[in-house]
């Protein structure tokens, strides 16, 4: 069963993503489904403009507030996009709903991500790994590397698009079709999340 009420969308002039939500008004809200794959601390990033101040709105998990109110600056403009960085979000695995609920009148969303935290051992495994360009072509995304890495390729629901073993260098992408995906790496006990873009 659909919602009778409308979400207002419209393209956005951001660097990444299609559309933009806007004319957002108080008690208004979104929520998705998403899977998390790892229990464990994530940061938040919440990307927003606003031509104004006194924004506020607050995102939940399952039911419960994890974020109290989040104040939205005024970035300068509607199309003036600023990325609200959130620490130490704790997500344990498995299947949640995710509410995201406008507390005042008129801020634009593009995206909401979470960043898995990585241990600072992990963040000098994530610098041997290289991926680009980004965004890429019909000619795919390179990665090279020290070693084998799993890469997956989802979109932005979390179907998985395409996957394969590598060993320190391949060329992938090449048959999507233009658009944002998300690129999972795994090597050894790191996993890490990049938003990709087939133009």
């Amino acid at each position: 069963t659909l919602r009778n009420d409308e979400v207002d969308i419209e393209a956005t002039q951001d660097v990444d993503g299609d559309y933009n939500i806007g004319y957002t008004l108080t008690g208004e809200w979104l929520e998705y489904t998403v899977n998390v794959t790892t229990t464990a601390e994530y940061d938040l990033d919440i990307r927003v403009a606003k031509d104004g101040t006194g924004g506020l709105f607050h995102i939940e998990i399952d039911g419960v507030d994890i974020t109290g109110p989040i104040s939205v600056p005024n970035t300068g403009g509607w199309q003036v996009w600023e990325t609200i960085t959130l620490n130490d979000i704790s997500l344990t695995a498995g299947e949640h709903i995710i509410r995201i609920e406008f507390d005042t009148d008129y801020t634009n969303l593009n995206y909401v991500e979470f960043k898995e935290l990585v241990t600072e051992v992990n963040t000098l495994e994530v610098k041997k790994i290289n991926v680009f360009p980004n965004p890429f072509g019909d000619s795919g995304l390179h990665i090279t590397s020290n070693g084998r890495i799993i890469y997956r390729i989802t979109d932005l629901t979390g179907q998985t698009i395409e996957e394969r073993n590598i060993v320190d260098k391949a060329l992938i992408g090449k048959n999507l079709t233009p658009g944002t995906y998300i690129l999972i790496l795994e090597h050894e006990n790191m996993m890490e999340s990049r938003k990709i873009t087939k133009q």
